[in-house]
């Protein structure tokens, strides 16, 4: 009874807190292209969000949720600064459990023409701070956080992902090449299909982690796009590589955690969906997914004392020799880190992990082989983006790539 007692004081509150705010507008019209009397000058709406307390208790929350809106538009009470650089703006909301759902949607003015821009924000109505999934990105649950530990990479690998991504970036540096040499101009581009390969390759094992995606009734929606590098290769600025899958939702629920498995659910509405994610998020926090790239090549040493024939053949083999690529997928959770656990990929060969930290390292064991590895915590954090690091391995030739799902951007 106390505790049927204690959960309608909770409902009750709830609904308190949703009842004491509304959200209003600071609504303007803008003539665009003022300074051209010939021009057409249409009037655009400006639609910028604005809470307001019903209980004068709670101007305070109000008050900071608006401060947090306004900074984000990057707005500061001057309509003629601002249209400067965007116009349009829209936004809708959803309140529920205590919380203030915003979409807000705006078109600023860029290098090449207009560019939509469209954001969720969630405001807890109690406090009036922003709620985010994690820091990087902000209320969106990122594409690996909607899988099991071992489902992730089991998903992916029945996809046949990373191969189908590397065909992708393969075709847009062969295209880019052949393009250059049809017009006789010089930019970065790879001079035979070696060079093609390996470019591709490695561009393609940072591209199968950024992955992207969208949902509706029945089907979800996967995509790797390009351009997302600071340092654009004239492949992808020019040629786009991109792959893009999509599968039901029935055949994905097999490799989703209670995170995917809300997020999917559409029984559920956009804001229950993502309470509930927000609520789980903790489950995800401290999850490693990467991949250790293994080279093995069967190089001929030279004993010494031959003649130029024999010295002329050990290097033509060697360098036609064709070496074997296998790559290591790792998926761990580290929340206890004296007792790692986790799974190694091996192809379609599953194998568990096992591990620890110790003095800012941390070591991995398989379970099932003698496979091993182990990288420091500076290593980590000095990543590219959303991967986690990237460094020689012991051998020399291997690069380490992959994503935390506490800070990854998607």
């Amino acid at each position: 009874m106390k505790n049927i007692l204690f959960a309608l004081m909770a409902l009750v509150c709830t609904v308190c807190h949703a009842n004491n705010f509304k959200v209003d507008s600071i609504t303007f019209k803008h003539r665009l292209y003022q300074d051209c009397e010939s021009c057409y000058q249409p009037e655009v709406d400006y639609s910028i969000p604005q809470v307001k307390a019903v209980n004068p208790k709670l101007n305070s929350v109000a008050e900071s949720i608006n401060a947090l809106i306004l900074n984000y538009l990057d707005y500061d009470d001057d309509i003629e600064v601002f249209s400067d650089f965007c116009h349009g703006v829209s936004f809708n909301y959803e309140m529920e459990d205590g919380y203030l759902l915003l979409d807000i949607e705006y078109i600023g003015y860029g290098a090449h023409g207009d560019v939509e821009n469209r954001e969720t924000l969630l405001f807890d109505l109690k406090t009036g701070d922003k709620v985010t999934f994690n820091k990087n990105s902000g209320i969106r649950v990122p594409f690996a956080s909607l899988f099991t530990l071992d489902g992730y990479f089991k998903f992916l690998n029945s996809r046949n992902w990373d191969t189908c991504v590397y065909n992708a970036f393969f075709e847009a540096y062969k295209d880019s090449y052949e393009y250059d040499t049809k017009n006789d101009t010089v930019a970065e581009i790879e001079v035979d299909s070696s060079e093609v390969n390996a470019k591709a390759f490695g561009h393609g094992k940072y591209a199968q982690f950024h992955i992207d995606y969208n949902i509706d009734e029945n089907n979800f929606y996967f995509w790797r796009e390009s351009c997302y590098y600071a340092d654009f290769c004239y492949a992808e600025r020019c040629f786009e590589p991109g792959h893009f899958d999509v599968c039901l939702i029935k055949e994905l629920k097999p490799y989703l955690n209670k995170i995917g498995k809300v997020v999917t659910n559409k029984k559920k509405s956009r804001i229950q969906k993502i309470l509930a994610a927000v609520r789980l998020k903790e489950t995800v926090s401290s999850r490693m997914f990467f991949e250790v790239s293994n080279w093995e090549c069967e190089y001929k040493d030279s004993p010494g004392n031959l003649t130029k024939e024999e010295e002329a053949e050990i290097i033509a083999f060697n360098e036609t020799q064709a070496c074997k690529y296998t790559p290591y997928k790792v998926a761990i959770d580290y929340s206890h880190p004296n007792k790692i656990k986790g799974y190694l990929f091996i192809g379609d060969k599953k194998e568990g992990i096992t591990g620890y930290q110790q003095d800012g390292t941390t070591y991995l064991k398989s379970k099932q082989s003698d496979w091993s590895f182990n990288f420091t915590e500076e290593e980590r954090e000095n990543g590219l983006g959303e991967y986690v690091f990237e460094r020689k391995d012991e051998g020399g030739d291997g690069i380490i790539v992959g994503c935390n799902t506490s800070d990854d951007p998607y």
